[in-house]
């Protein structure tokens, strides 16, 4: 399971850079029992993702969680990490990003990106939102190699 796991945010970790974005830090660094597996910067906005992933591709992508409790486990997350860095990263854009994963073979795996899943956060409640893709489309998928 933990080569599992290695592999996906690997894999995640890849797409990612592919897509620009400059990794700061993921897991293991991050806490264990951490919602957020990456922190990225994605031009002038600190990204904290999830990354989630499923090898059986029969039922599809893995199921977000989505309630106010876990809004705010993953901004007390943010939080906590922001304390850490002495004031670094203070004048970014804050976002919260999912990367879904389902294996298709054993080096194959279909990527789907929600970008800013938290529309609204109480870290940036101001902000104005620009969704990636106009409201109602699926997010970006993509193939990657793991």
């Amino acid at each position: 399971m933990e080569d599992f796991k290695t592999k996906a945010l690997a894999a995640a970790e890849r797409y990612l850079e592919h897509r620009g974005y400059a990794l700061i830090e993921s897991s293991p660094a991050l806490q264990d029992a951490s919602l957020t597996d990456i922190v990225a910067n994605d031009g002038n906005a600190l990204v904290f993702i999830e990354v989630l992933a499923k090898d059986n591709a029969a039922t599809g992508f893995p199921e977000e969680a989505d309630s106010k409790r876990i809004q705010k486990t993953k901004e007390m997350e943010a939080i906590r990490w922001l304390e850490r860095q002495e004031g670094r990263y203070c004048d970014m854009e804050i976002r919260f990003d999912v990367v879904s994963l389902v294996v298709l073979a054993p080096e194959r795996a279909l990527i789907k990106h929600h970008v800013n899943v938290m529309i609204e956060s109480a870290l940036a409640p101001n902000l104005p939102f620009e969704p990636a893709c106009p409201i109602g489309e699926e997010p970006m998928l993509a193939c990657a190699t793991a």
